[in-house]
């Protein structure tokens, strides 16, 4: 009886061990890698109409195509943050894409969409504001139902 309690504890004890070794080399892992400046912040979550959206607030480095540093705003819009109630001096154009007007590879200043807003500035007292609504490979029908859901 007692040789089977033994190999019951020293089994036992072998687990805890490689449990806690386990627990202590992902601890090191993830030290190393902030040390090292490596993130990888998950820019999307799924949303019930179209599949996945982009997650407001989030920001950090896109690395894959390009570095460029990514922000969300609180509307789940890759860009600054806007009103609902649209000023009357604004025109607001809807600029509806894929990965291309997500533009997760270049700096946002450097986003067609934000270079059409600068480049273009004011007619006629008019201040034009283009709001991205990305959505990499969505259909273009789901397209459609992104800047209903955002405003």
């Amino acid at each position: 009886m007692k040789p089977k309690r033994w190999r019951a504890k020293k089994l036992l004890a072998k687990l805890v061990l490689t449990v806690l070794a386990f627990l202590f080399g992902s601890a090191v892992a993830e030290v190393a890698l902030r040390l090292a400046g490596y993130s990888a912040p998950e820019f999307y979550s799924i949303d019930q109409t179209r599949g996945y959206a982009l997650r407001p607030g989030v920001e950090g480095w896109f690395q894959r195509e390009g570095k460029a540093y990514i922000r969300i705003n609180s509307d789940g819009l890759r860009d600054r943050e806007h009103s609902i109630t649209k000023p009357q001096n604004v025109i607001r154009i809807a600029v509806l894409g894929d990965s291309y007007a997500e533009a997760f590879s270049v700096a946002e200043e450097d986003a067609f969409w934000s270079v059409i807003e600068n480049e273009t500035g004011t007619t006629k007292g008019m201040i034009r504001a283009c709001l991205p609504f990305p959505a990499s490979e969505l259909r273009p029908r789901r397209h459609r139902e992104t800047p209903d859901q955002n405003f």
